[in-house]
C-alpha cells in the first residue's frame, strides 16, 4: 500500500537541543506559560530565530552567541534518515513547529532537505502541532487521505491528535527501530 509518511524534525530526524534550553529556562523564571508562548511566537513566525535566541540569552544571563552556538550542533538520527530511504515506495513530507527560515537553512545545510516531497514548517502554515488543523493542511496540500497517511513523532500529545484526524501514527522512540514499525504498520 503506498503511503504518505509524515515525520517530525525535532526529536525525530535530529535530536532536540531546543527542549534542553526551554528546560533550563523553565528551571529558572518557574513560568512554564511564558516559555511557551515565546515558543508559539516563534513556531508561528511572529519572532525571528534571532529575537528567539536572544531573549533566551537575555533570560538565561548568556551571549546571544553563546545560545546561538548550542543550536549549531546538528545530530542527525541515522536510524530516521535510513529509513526515509529505505521505504522508497511511499512518499515522505516532514511537518515541524519551527522557524522556517532557520530550519529550512539548517536542512539545506545537512543535505536533508531532498529526502523530503515536501517541507511543511508551522511558522509557515500558521499552525503548530498538535492543532488539527495542522494535520489537516498538510493532508490537502499533498491530496493525501487521512487512512492513507501516518504521522511519526516523538510527542504523545502529536501522535494523538493526527489519530484525531484519521491518521495512522507512530510514536518514535530512539530505542525502537522506525523502519520495523512502519513496515509492520503499512505492510
Amino acid at each position: 500500500m503506498y503511503m504518505l509518511i509524515v515525520w517530525d524534525y525535532y526529536g525525530v530526524v535530529e535530536q532536540d537541543y531546543y527542549w534542553g534550553l526551554s528546560n533550563q529556562l523553565i528551571k529558572k523564571t518557574e513560568d512554564q506559560e511564558t516559555i511557551d508562548a515565546l515558543h508559539n511566537d516563534l513556531n508561528l513566525g511572529g519572532i525571528s530565530w534571532h529575537e528567539y535566541c536572544a531573549r533566551i540569552a537575555a533570560d538565561l544571563g548568556q551571549k546571544i552567541s553563546e545560545v546561538e552556538g548550542k543550536f549549531k550542533k546538528h545530530n542527525i538520527n541515522k536510524q530516521t534518515i535510513m529509513a526515509i530511504q529505505s521505504l522508497k515506495d511511499h512518499r515522505h513530507v516532514l511537518l515541524s513547529n519551527a522557524s522556517g527560515p532557520y530550519l529550512s537553512d539548517v536542512m539545506k545545510s545537512l543535505g536533508i532537505d531532498s529526502l523530503f516531497d515536501e517541507i511543511f514548517i508551522s511558522s509557515e502554515i500558521g499552525y503548530i502541532k498538535p492543532d488539527h488543523r495542522a494535520f489537516l493542511h498538510v493532508l490537502a496540500a499533498t491530496k493525501s487521505p487521512a487512512g492513507d497517511s501516518v504521522m511519526v513523532d516523538n510527542s504523545p500529545r502529536n501522535i494523538v491528535a493526527a489519530k484525531e484526524v484519521g491518521m495512522q501514527g507512530i510514536l518514535f522512540e530512539e530505542h525502537k527501530n522506525i523502519l520495523h514499525q512502519i513496515c509492520d504498520l503499512v505492510g
